[in-house]
């Protein structure tokens, strides 16, 4: 019978290219440097969720291009006749748009007084004359923001009213000439839908009164 001989073959290493693209999620591992951000350009559009690192650059309680802005009156006299006690609008041009906050109104008496005429708001479409409030001198919620680009007035402006009142506020009565205050605290309307855009603008005032009345008026609005 023939003998055969078996041969014996160590293993070899295989170097070379793999051809075949891999599939499933590949890990790679960083080495040097390793405190760095790696950058570079994807071949392939990525699918499924994305979880994406970074620095925020927008202060955290802020919106981004808007800005926040107040004024408030204290003790203004009632007036016998009609009279415009604040006007805020938006000039026509300014690029921006106004969103009203809040408007607060509390009236009290410093004496017997005998109007029952309360406070009411409008819409406007122009307001000039009166007394403007220098821009450097509106409030602003955030110091460091520009001059408002809203045109705040008192002293009796003239305006254009348009459409019908969006709120009253009462007046305090008062029976006894000690006086009495009468604190009513009211809201204006919703602010996501009271906007005012180039050409508008709201004022607040009075068809007649009295001059025992005294009013007291906040109001805020952002600009974007």
């Amino acid at each position: 019978m023939p003998l055969f001989a078996t041969a014996v073959v160590a293993p070899t290493m295989v170097t070379g290219t793999v051809t075949t693209s891999p599939s499933g999620t590949q890990n790679v591992a960083i080495t040097s440097p390793a405190t760095l951000p790696v950058s570079g350009t994807v071949t392939a559009t990525p699918t499924g969720t994305q979880v994406v690192s970074g620095t925020v650059s927008t202060v955290p309680g802020m919106l981004s291009g808007v800005s926040f802005y107040s004024t408030a009156l204290a003790d203004l006299p009632g007036v016998v006749a009609a009279n415009n006690f604040l006007s805020l609008f938006n000039p026509v041009g300014s690029g921006k748009t106004i969103t009203l906050y809040a408007l607060n109104v509390v009236p009290w008496a410093s004496a017997l007084t005998a109007s029952a005429v309360s406070m009411s708001l409008f819409r406007v479409s122009a307001a000039s004359v009166g007394t403007l409030i220098a821009a450097a001198n509106v409030n602003r919620m955030d110091t460091t923001s520009a001059n408002p680009v809203a045109e705040v007035r008192t002293g009796n402006p003239t305006v254009t009213t348009v459409g019908t009142m969006l709120s009253a506020f009462p007046p305090a009565l008062s029976a006894a000439k000690t006086g009495a205050n009468v604190p009513t605290p009211a809201i204006a309307p919703n602010s996501a839908s009271f906007v005012m855009a180039a050409g508008q603008g709201l004022v607040i005032r009075t068809a007649s009164g009295d001059v025992n009345q005294l009013w007291n008026l906040a109001i805020a609005w952002s600009e974007s």
